[in-house]
C-alpha cells in the first residue's frame, strides 16, 4: 500500500531506500474505512494525522440548507488533515 505514497512523492524528488524505510516506520496504525464513513468529524481535535494509502476521500462542510459542499478531494498519498494537525 505504501507504493502509492512512494510514487506520489517520487514525482517531486528521488526517494532513497532509507527514506522509504523511515516513512514506513512512521505509520503506527492502519485502519480501513467503509464508503461514506467520516475519517475525521467536524469539531473533533485529532491527536494524529491521517495518510490516505488507498482510495479517495473528500472534505466537506454542511450548508444551512442541509446539503454538503465539497471543499477538497484527496487521493492515495495525500495527508487528509495535515493542515489541522499540531
Amino acid at each position: 500500500m505504501l507504493e502509492t505514497l512512494y510514487l506520489h512523492l517520487s514525482g517531486h524528488d528521488v526517494l532513497s531506500d532509507e527514506e522509504r524505510s523511515l516513512l514506513a516506520d512512521t505509520i503506527v496504525n492502519q485502519r480501513e474505512f467503509t464508503e461514506g464513513e467520516d475519517l475525521v468529524s467536524e469539531g473533533s481535535r485529532p491527536s494524529f494525522s491521517t495518510l490516505l494509502l488507498d482510495g479517495f476521500a473528500a472534505r466537506y462542510k454542511y450548508l444551512e440548507n442541509g446539503s454538503r459542499q465539497f471543499t477538497a478531494l484527496h487521493i492515495a498519498g495525500d495527508f487528509v488533515d495535515l493542515h489541522a494537525f499540531s
